[in-house]
């Protein structure tokens, strides 16, 4: 009988721990999507700005311009890196 209990918990500490790495995922690829959907929107203000290039705009807006970029491409991944970083500390700790 005691083997019987053994691994039935056994069977249960399994499943509890694939349940929580299901919605680790699932938040995980939650957050990886919209950091892509983000990534790919500072894309297309790197090519906006090409254009403005193309168009004429003046080199000196064009530079602040490109340095506002890379400053909020840098600044968003800074951000996306620390939620995930919280996110796996807040669930090694929970249980």
């Amino acid at each position: 009988m005691k083997q019987t209990q053994d691994q039935r918990s056994y069977v249960r500490l399994f499943q509890d721990a694939g349940w929580r790495l299901v919605v680790f995922l699932a938040g995980f690829l939650v957050d990886a999507a919209i950091g892509s959907l983000i990534f790919v929107s500072l894309i297309w203000f790197a090519w906006l700005i090409g254009v403005a290039r193309a168009a004429g705009v003046k080199p000196e807006h064009l530079e602040v311009f490109g340095e506002t970029h890379f400053w909020l491409n840098y600044g968003l991944f800074v951000i996306i890196a620390l939620a995930l970083g919280t996110r796996a500390i807040k669930g090694i700790f929970r249980d």
